[in-house]
């Protein structure tokens, strides 16, 4: 069966532990790209595994994303999302950070961590890193990260690309989303919560009821998130000097004089 085409914009899906089982094949629906709740704190979600391997793994552009949790080391989050981007197969082009109010307290501890997590993933891994807010925590995180940082301390808010959740009354991937006062672009839109029935007559039509449009084409979103850029070459395994070949190890320490 030909997937329907409901846009011309690039279009898909976020999944979490939520939607407890995900076919890309048992679906219909456009969906263009997948972005995946793989972790959360300290914590990963509960089946990622079922969920990436019947599913997310089997569409061309694949993402996870990160709930950001309050009252924990912003670094140990940082580096449980890397090392569940390196555990995953076939390998994925986006990291979103999750910046939400549920379970979370929106001060400017919380903001500052979203900053240095972001931060840090920008440096220490090569994917695509965005942000996903909606208009009411951007407009708490702006003033407060102002008053207590200055411009340093709101840079981040538009820096990096930004995955908006924003509903309208009417669902339609079409339209354009209502967006933060202060910032008027925006990557992608997750438009609705309500795409689809988890009990839905002879199979889920999307896969999950959150739906989300790329601002551009399939093939303008595969460039943006570098899908079809080479993944780096892994580090060399013996070093030579001198004419002596030396193997290297996790804990090989090589001196030169």
């Amino acid at each position: 069966m030909a997937r329907e085409v409901i846009t011309t914009r690039a279009h898909g899906i976020d999944i979490s532990r939520w939607q407890e089982t995900y076919s890309y094949n048992q679906t219909w629906g456009q969906v263009d790209f997948v972005i995946q709740k793989m972790t959360e704190g300290l914590w990963w979600d509960t089946d990622w595994g079922k969920l990436w391997d019947q599913g997310t793994s089997q569409v061309a552009i694949r993402g996870m994303y990160h709930y950001q949790r309050s009252g924990l080391s912003w670094k140990a989050q940082a580096d449980n999302i890397l090392e569940m981007v390196e555990r995953v197969k076939p390998r994925l082009h986006i990291i979103a950070l999750d910046v939400e109010k549920i379970n979370n307290t929106l001060d400017k501890t919380y903001f500052s961590d979203s900053m240095r997590i972001l931060d840090y993933l920008s440096v220490n891994s090569d994917r695509k890193i965005i942000l996903y807010i909606n208009p009411d925590v951007f407009n708490i995180a702006h003033p407060l990260m102002l008053k207590n940082f200055g411009q340093a301390g709101v840079k981040w808010l538009f820096d990096y690309p930004m995955w908006l959740a924003q509903y309208w009354w009417v669902p339609d991937p079409n339209k354009q989303p209502a967006t933060p006062k202060l910032r008027g672009d925006w990557d992608i839109w997750q438009y609705t919560d309500k795409g689809d029935s988890k009990n839905a007559q002879g199979g889920r039509h999307y896969g999950s009821p959150d739906l989300n449009v790329f601002n551009g084409t399939v093939e303008q979103m595969r460039v943006w998130a570098n899908v079809d850029a080479s993944p780096p070459p892994p580090p060399p395994t013996t070093i030579t000097i001198e004419g002596v070949t030396v193997k290297l190890s996790d804990d090989s320490e090589v001196q030169l004089k």
